[in-house]
């Protein structure tokens, strides 16, 4: 049988990491195609991808007008390659590959990595991202194959829409991931010194990350050498980098195609978000040694309730809060203890690759 992951195109974020090692992990290697929508960015994790040897083809859609050809185009992709099932992954990818799989008289599989009326409308125009998520929710509706990224995604989309679905946890990659510090450190040229506290951040710049928050309490927190690292874009990333321009230990790095020597070299983790699918960046961190400071959301506990030494929670936009966890943190050593939970946790990328592998057993689909 031959499987078609479907995705906008491979940039670097957290899902085409995921699709990478559920592609590896799964036994589908050798019997996969990845079809992207569109044109690689500039920040494009392809090349990794052919470093496995996985065929990637785009169909090099236009990125507003693809509405109009894509679902024939999937279609007869599948047609003309046999293919028995689509795996999608991401919105514009869910609703084509639902209306493509019924034309090309195929399975269709769904990856969510969000709860979607939290996620679209707190990264964009609250009233737009509400509407493109009752299109989505149409597909995931009708979908008789979904699966969630989380157990939290799942209750959440079983409690609200009573649809089928299957938790698969999110999975991060130990052997990249680790507690084994890179020889170049990457704060070395702007001023910290290696016994400086530091902070990190990798959240994207939307409403929903409130990296704002994060930026109000460790000014609040007072801390004497210590330094708040932020790593990411978003439409945000310049309001909120011109608001804190005058602190000096506040940096904005943009976004890094390599976040683990930036990982490894910080000491805690923090996140302010009232929404997640089961973040990578919280599991990246702890596999690199940071402890964790996480807002009070149940896809944060998700991840805190089984690795029960990772770090502290804190109620979501309590600003007072976030600094008190902060001083604490300030005082502690990096722990090894939930490193060691993590590699034992469902959440590695061997646990969730062997899960979609017996998951895609139970569907009748050997590979």
């Amino acid at each position: 049988m031959k499987i078609l992951y479907l995705s906008a195109d491979l940039r670097n974020v957290g899902p085409t990491r995921q699709t990478l090692n559920i592609i590896k992990y799964s036994g589908v290697k050798e019997s996969c195609i990845v079809l992207t929508l569109f044109d690689e960015p500039e920040a494009s994790l392809i090349d990794l991808y052919k470093e496995e040897n996985i065929t990637v083809e785009c169909l090099h859609l236009h990125r507003k007008l693809f509405i109009f050809s894509a679902v024939k185009k999937i279609a007869s992709y599948c047609k003309n390659h046999q293919i028995d099932v689509i795996h999608s992954n991401g919105v514009k990818p869910d609703i084509i590959a639902h209306f493509a799989a019924k034309k090309a008289g195929v399975k269709h599989i769904i990856t969510l990595r969000n709860f979607p009326m939290e996620d679209l409308s707190g990264r964009m125009n609250p009233w737009i991202g509400k509407i493109i998520a009752q299109f989505h929710l149409f597909a995931l509706k009708r979908c008789k194959h979904l699966v969630a990224c989380s157990k939290t995604i799942a209750d959440k989309m079983l409690k609200a829409y009573g649809v089928n679905i299957t938790a698969i946890q999110n999975g991060v990659d130990t052997q990249i991931y680790n507690t084994i510090r890179s020889a170049e450190n990457p704060y070395k040229n702007i001023g910290i010194s290696e016994f400086d506290k530091i902070f990190i951040c990798t959240n994207s710049f939307i409403p929903r990350k409130h990296n704002d928050d994060i930026a109000e309490a460790f000014i609040n927190a007072n801390l004497d050498n210590a330094h708040l690292i932020f790593l990411g874009d978003g439409f945000l990333f310049e309001e909120v980098k011109n608001k804190y321009k005058q602190y000096p230990n506040i940096h904005f790095l943009g976004k890094k195609k390599n976040v683990v020597p930036f990982l490894q070299h910080s000491d805690i983790f923090v996140s302010a978000s009232d929404s997640e699918g089961l973040p990578n960046a919280v599991l990246e961190a702890i596999a690199c040694g940071c402890n964790v400071i996480l807002s009070d959301i149940p896809q944060h506990r998700e991840i805190a309730d089984e690795l029960q030494s990772c770090g502290d929670i804190f109620p979501l936009r309590k600003i007072e809060a976030i600094s008190e966890k902060m001083r604490d943190a300030a005082m502690q050593t990096k722990k090894d203890y939930a490193v060691e939970q993590l590699a034992e946790s469902p959440f590695t990328m061997k646990n969730m690759g062997g899960g979609y592998g017996e998951y895609y057993h139970k569907l009748g689909l050997e590979f």
